[in-house]
């Protein structure tokens, strides 16, 4: 993998404390326009967020007929994440989402993905919390 291109296609394993499992694939490409989402199953439902059109939508436990979560505009904003995080490393503003130390986490989890990428094999994310 070329460290200086994003990678286009990511697929993890990932074990996170109370025993929680998760399968995660983010990708660039998608066949003929199909979903770009998100979705999360849990005990009492199932969230869904559909990133090209802007939705959230929930189902309960039992049920797969989805009913949108009503957000409120004051509450959308973009993904900023990355740009905040740098620009405060060269100064040039403040990070309003997340501490400084997620931040870290976040660039410690992009770097996993390049090594594991490279080496063709899982790497752990080492978290000094």
């Amino acid at each position: 993998m070329d460290r200086g291109r994003p990678a286009d296609h990511v697929s993890m394993l990932a074990s996170f404390p109370g025993d929680v499992q998760a399968n995660l694939e983010v990708s660039t490409h998608s066949a003929a326009g199909g979903p770009s989402q998100i979705t999360l199953l849990g005990s009492t439902g199932i969230l869904r967020v559909d990133l090209r059109e802007h939705r959230l939508e929930r189902a309960p436990a039992g049920s797969y007929a989805f009913e949108e979560v009503a957000i409120d505009p004051a509450d959308r904003e973009e993904w900023l994440v990355e740009s905040e995080f740098v620009g405060a490393i060269r100064g040039e503003g403040k990070v309003r989402r997340n501490p400084f130390e997620v931040g870290l986490e976040y660039m410690a989890f992009s770097d996993a993905v390049v090594a594991s990428a490279g080496e063709g094999s899982a790497m752990p994310i080492r978290r000094d919390a």
